[in-house]
């Protein structure tokens, strides 16, 4: 299995593509519970606990084509509504996660990529902040400082 090839021609083009998929996916995971039904949320924190690999799976028939994200999936409070329980929501960490490693496992691919490790895929973003903390309005604050492409620097900001 090989990387993406990213020509010398095309590294603005994937760096800009790099930068618009790490936006996507800040707007999908500040928008994520507002498109479950209050049953399928109320299941999310368990299975995330049983099986983590089946989270980002879960209902995702009942919202159709435009699956939607959002920091309340990381965030503890209810919102105005009562929509959210402060116990269901996911830890960033997990977020990361449903978004990576196990992607990669329901692929059966965990062995060549989702996760940083010597002899997988190397595609990535480094980050402006370290968004693992107990912070998730770092998630909207942080920027893409590098993007690597099969391995290979395809986008700094850095000198």
């Amino acid at each position: 299995m090989a990387g993406h090839r990213v020509t010398p021609a095309g590294h603005d083009t994937a760096a800009d593509s790099s930068a618009e998929v790490i936006s996507e996916l800040r707007r999908r995971i500040r928008e994520h519970w507002e498109g479950f039904s209050p049953a399928a949320r109320s299941v999310c924190r368990a299975l995330s606990e049983r099986s983590a690999e089946q989270l980002v799976f879960v209902s995702a028939a009942e919202l159709g084509a435009e699956t939607k994200t959002s920091n309340a999936t990381v965030v503890r409070t209810v919102q105005g509504d009562g929509r959210f329980h402060p116990e269901q929501a996911i830890t960033i960490d997990e977020a990361l996660r449903a978004y990576t490693a196990n992607p990669a496992f329901s692929s059966h691919e965990e062995d060549v990529k989702g996760t940083i490790t010597p002899g997988k895929l190397a595609d990535l973003v480094v980050l402006s902040e370290d968004i693992r903390g107990d912070d998730p309005s770092v998630l909207l604050r942080a920027r893409v400082e590098q993007t690597y492409l099969g391995g290979r620097l395809v986008h700094s900001r850095l000198a």
